[in-house]
């Protein structure tokens, strides 16, 4: 299974995204930035984390693989506005 999105709203939305900057020797550093979410799946009227689902951003090999609570955190892209999660699983 494989979904695409649009993050910018989520982006907008979330305090992990609000750009830091801060001044050393003139010099503006900018603070990276992440977009964290939880992917889950419906089983039986209730939610299951999905345990090692790849999170990727379009046509990027920028991304992260989801913890055992579904947990996911990737460096938010330029130019990068959806993300694909996807997971094989073995039956």
């Amino acid at each position: 299974m494989a979904i695409g999105w649009p993050v910018a709203q989520t982006l907008a939305q979330s305090d992990s995204t609000k750009q830091v900057f801060s001044i050393a020797d003139s010099t503006v550093l900018r603070q990276q930035v992440f977009v964290r979410g939880v992917i889950n799946e419906s089983a039986g009227g209730r939610r299951v984390p999905l345990t090692g689902a790849t999170v990727r951003w379009l046509n990027t090999s920028v991304g992260t693989v989801t913890d055992s609570l579904g947990q996911f955190q990737v460096p938010v892209q330029t130019g990068q506005n959806r993300l694909v999660i996807s997971l094989i699983r073995l039956r």
